[in-house]
């Protein structure tokens, strides 16, 4: 496949070979659709709702913290942007679980 299949009618009429030489059109003999598997496979749900992810790994050398107002003052900004009735939520953000041990470290 390249850059000249767009969609699934260009899929429709991708020319195959035969065994015996005689050429085909795919959507001859197959129906081309464009759906959602079912049952989803490799999705990801947030309290029982489709979600988004976007996962993030740290450099070694990286200041914790410092990414973490970094991303956050990323996420402000397109937060802006999204669709109404979306929104951003937090599953696991390693800056925040940084500074609640720096606290409890300070604390005690």
């Amino acid at each position: 496949m390249n850059e000249d299949i767009k969609d699934e009618e260009d899929i429709r009429n991708l020319l195959i070979k035969t065994l015996d030489g005689k050429q085909l059109r795919i959507g001859d003999i197959a129906r081309v659709e464009r759906e959602y598997s079912e049952p989803q496979r490799n999705g990801f749900f947030v309290n029982g709702k489709p979600a988004l992810a976007i996962c993030m790994a740290l450099e070694q050398d990286a200041i914790v913290p410092d990414v973490g107002k970094a991303v956050d003052a990323r996420l402000a900004e397109i937060t802006r942007d999204i669709p109404a009735g979306f929104h951003t939520e937090k599953i696991f953000f390693q800056p925040d679980k940084v500074d609640d041990a720096i606290s409890s470290f300070m604390w005690n």
